[in-house]
């Protein structure tokens, strides 16, 4: 958010008097309502629109409402020279006006006006810039900055949800390293984080636009592959991640080293209908593919439910 001031007045004796009261600020003037509702689109970051209320085409009320809509952070001002309580009224109920300020206006009103909206603004955007930060510390994991389980979990419901409107199908693909442990014991926990990072970055190289990998924990990972046609579909999502995986890895250090990944499959509808059973299936198949010697993939059935949990 930047702490222009975007002012919009028809007559351009009073336009310029605008802007010289407030030269102290960066200023962009327009006697054009069209013209300042292109600028709100095309360079977000105004902190403050001061109107006219009276103008041809469009009118002060219907300009910020509209620039609410548009830039909803920048703090609308209202100036009129003529201007009743039905007016005053309409502007802070459909423009949703900061100050409404009556003309001839005094300088020093306008300006203060104008910096108490600044401030406004610059409170509101940082206030986003904050809850922002705090949503994606807490849906992200730290060290890789993939989505966390409870994110992965949340797109997994709205995937459910449009494949169930639509009648279409997705897979749950569950990721285990192979050989991960060895590596944090012989190089270090600093090597190991390293690791993780880098396949996180492989993993991300696998998949299309539209689907989703999160780190679940330690040396597990989920993919969501969402619009599929099929087990085939998934299968291939598999094996480019075993591909990937299995090339060796450089560490900052000079020393390289190799890990593999076995992954589980369950596809929806046809392993089961609920995120929960689906994440259940997928790691049960991913057990099985490593029962059977790892980097590799396996796709749920039933007999994965009397394979042996680990320990």
């Amino acid at each position: 958010m930047t702490e222009r001031v975007l002012i919009v007045d028809d007559d351009p004796l009073i336009l310029n008097s605008l802007r010289r009261t407030l030269r102290r600020r960066e200023v962009v003037a327009t006697s054009d309502p069209r013209a300042a509702l292109e600028l709100l689109r095309e360079e977000p970051g105004f902190a403050v629109i001061v109107a006219d209320l009276l103008m041809p085409g469009i009118d002060g009320v219907k300009l910020l409402r509209e620039a609410l809509r548009i830039s909803p952070d920048t703090t609308r001002i209202m100036l009129t020279g003529q201007a009743g309580l039905k007016d005053a009224v309409a502007a802070v109920n459909d423009g949703r006006v900061f100050r409404f300020l009556l003309k001839p206006c005094p300088a020093e009103t306008l300006r203060e006006a104008v910096e108490d909206g600044i401030r406004v603004s610059r409170e509101v955007h940082e206030r986003e810039v904050r809850e922002r930060e705090h949503y994606y510390l807490a849906t992200h994991d730290a060290l890789t900055g993939l989505p966390n389980r409870q994110l992965f979990e949340d797109r997994l419901e709205q995937g459910l949800a449009s494949a169930r409107r639509n009648g279409g199908q997705l897979a749950v693909l569950f990721l285990d390293l192979d050989g991960f442990k060895p590596i944090n014991d012989t190089y270090g926990h600093d090597s190991g984080d390293a690791l993780l990072q880098a396949v996180a970055t492989r993993l991300r190289g696998c998949l299309r636009e539209m689907d989703v990998v999160a780190r679940i924990g330690g040396d597990e990972f989920a993919i969501l592959g969402l619009g599929l046609h099929g087990v085939n579909d998934a299968r291939i999502i598999a094996d480019k991640v075993v591909r990937a995986v299995a090339h060796p890895f450089v560490f900052p250090e000079g020393q390289t080293c190799m890990v593999g990944t076995s992954v589980g499959i369950s596809l929806y509808p046809d392993h089961a209908k609920e995120g929960a059973e689906l994440i259940s299936h997928a790691d049960k198949a991913m057990y099985r593919a490593k029962q059977s010697g790892g980097a590799r993939h396996f796709v749920y059935e039933a007999s994965c439910d009397l394979s042996l949990r680990r320990g």
